[in-house]
C-alpha cells in the first residue's frame, strides 16, 4: 500500500511538473480546499448554509441551502453551488421549461468517444471545424501537442483522439 502510495505520489508531481511549461491562467479541480469558497459564495449570495449530519456511518451528510422558501441540497458544498447556480439560471420550473434546449450529457460523451469515423462523417463542416476548436483548446490546457488545424481530415482527427484516450488508459 505505502508503495502505491509512493507511485501515485511521483506520479502527481511528474503530473504537475509537465503542467508547469503551460502558462495557464487558473486550474482548478474539484476538491476540499475549495468548499470553503463555494460556502462563501453562496452566503453572499443570502442563503443560509445548514449541515446536516448522515445518521450511517458510510455516509457524511448533506448541506442544504435554504433561501426564499428555496431548498437547496447536495453532499458537499460544490455540488450545493451547482444546484443553486442551475435554479438561477433556469428559474422554479427548470425541470419543465427549459430556457433553450438542453444538451445532454451523452452529447458530451458522444464528442469525447467516437465510436467510428462515420461519428465524424455525420458532422457538417461547420460542426466539425468547432469540433476541432474546442480539441485544441482541451489539448492546449493538458500540454498536449497534437497538431489540428481546420483543414485537417476526419479520418485524422477521428485516429488523433483514439490515441489520446488509448493513451490515458
Amino acid at each position: 500500500m505505502l508503495f502505491l502510495a509512493t507511485f501515485n505520489s511521483v506520479r502527481f508531481l511528474l503530473y504537475l511538473k509537465e503542467m508547469e511549461f503551460q502558462e495557464r491562467l487558473c486550474r482548478m479541480a474539484d476538491t476540499r480546499n475549495t468548499y470553503q469558497y463555494a460556502l462563501d459564495v453562496m452566503m453572499e449570495k443570502g442563503y443560509k448554509i445548514f449541515f446536516i449530519p448522515d445518521p450511517r456511518e458510510e455516509f457524511d451528510g448533506d448541506y442544504w441551502a435554504i433561501k426564499d422558501r428555496r431548498d437547496f441540497i447536495a453532499s458537499d458544498p460544490l455540488r450545493l453551488l451547482g444546484l443553486i447556480s442551475i435554479w438561477e439560471e433556469f428559474g422554479d420550473t427548470w425541470y419543465t421549461q427549459p430556457k433553450r434546449p438542453l444538451q445532454s450529457s451523452a452529447y458530451i460523451m458522444d464528442r469525447a468517444l467516437p465510436d467510428t469515423i462515420e461519428d465524424f462523417e455525420q458532422m457538417s463542416q461547420t460542426d466539425f471545424e468547432a469540433f476541432i476548436s474546442d480539441y485544441q483548446i482541451l489539448f492546449e490546457a493538458l500540454g498536449k501537442d497534437y497538431l489540428l488545424h481546420p483543414t485537417m481530415t476526419r479520418q485524422a482527427m477521428f485516429d488523433i483522439l483514439k490515441l489520446f484516450y488509448k493513451s490515458d488508459e
